[in-house]
């Protein structure tokens, strides 16, 4: 194979692959969020102040900082409950 059929070959073989992880990308975007559940193990999800979706507000819990997401025009902290 020359040199310019293997360049040709690699950047086809490539295409799949990308659409695959931007097709993932979109899914991923789509995943509800769990249910609050406020016991060792779960997780609450709080709404926070209002602050712009450009400049994410600070969250922590002890002393941690915590996710946040923007969602349904709110920024929201996901904070995990310690098992002990």
């Amino acid at each position: 194979m020359t040199r310019a059929a293997t360049c040709t070959l690699q950047t086809f073989l490539k295409l799949p692959l990308t659409l695959l992880l931007l097709s993932c990308a979109s899914i991923t975007v789509a995943v509800e969020l769990p249910a609050s559940s406020a016991v060792p193990g779960g997780i609450v999800i709080l709404p926070l102040a209002d602050a712009s979706p450009e400049q994410p507000p600070e969250a922590h819990y002890n002393g941690h900082r915590v996710a946040l997401i923007w969602k349904n025009a709110h920024w929201l902290a996901i904070v995990g409950i310690p098992l002990n």
